[in-house]
């Protein structure tokens, strides 16, 4: 594909998706060959292709993002490859770093990262929860708050619930290490589909 649109890779990834289904052992390479002069769309089209991995609940484990050389306009390929073939020729992954990379546990509350749900699997990338989890799992110390901006209660506690157990069971951190707020907003569209803030707390005063 020559420099696809967002809706172009997430009908050429639902298609690849049933065909990775079709074929359990298969792997699936998706090579972005950068453009000369739109080097900075490379990695967009890496970050759409992840979003689609994890919106559509695609294993990742079976998806390589990778860079291929220079083309004169972008391009991205998309390849099967069965158990046993030759993997093709990348020039290096595709990487994406997160928030919480450079954080470290603030002497006040500091808000990291403010994500707002969007159900196009283009532009949904979010992974500050996983992110979150992997820091607290590090830093044994630290603690988090988890603002969540919803219209309805029932949807507070659903995703409350989600995001306690996803902490604990993914990540073993203990649910007093982090505090989850409800913020009512009014109801979508006229306020937001959803927001979620992530913010990191100071070291807890010991008693």
């Amino acid at each position: 594909m020559e420099r696809p649109g967002c809706e172009r890779i997430q009908a050429a990834m639902d298609f690849a998706g049933t065909e990775m289904m079709n074929n359990p052992a298969d792997q699936l390479f998706a090579i972005v060959h950068p453009g000369k002069s739109e080097k900075r769309f490379a990695s967009t089209y890496g970050a759409q292709i992840a979003a689609w991995v994890r919106t559509r609940r695609f294993d990742p484990s079976r998806v390589t993002i990778a860079f291929g050389t220079e083309r004169e306009v972008a391009k991205v390929m998309l390849i099967g490859v069965p158990p046993g073939a030759e993997q093709p020729k990348t020039e290096r992954l595709w990487f994406r770093s997160s928030l919480f990379a450079d954080a470290e546990i603030p002497a006040r509350a500091k808000l990291i990262v403010t994500e707002t749900e969007d159900e196009n699997p283009c532009f949904s990338n979010n992974r500050a929860l996983e992110d979150l989890g992997d820091f607290l799992k590090d830093n044994p110390k630290a603690r988090a708050r988890i603002v969540i901006k919803i219209s309805t209660a029932s949807e507070f506690n659903e995703e409350a619930k989600a995001i306690r157990e996803t902490l604990s069971t993914d990540y073993q951190v203990a649910p007093g290490r982090v505090r989850i707020i409800h913020v009512r907003t009014r109801p979508w569209p006229i306020g937001p589909m959803k927001e979620i803030e992530y913010w990191l707390l100071p070291k807890a005063l010991r008693k």
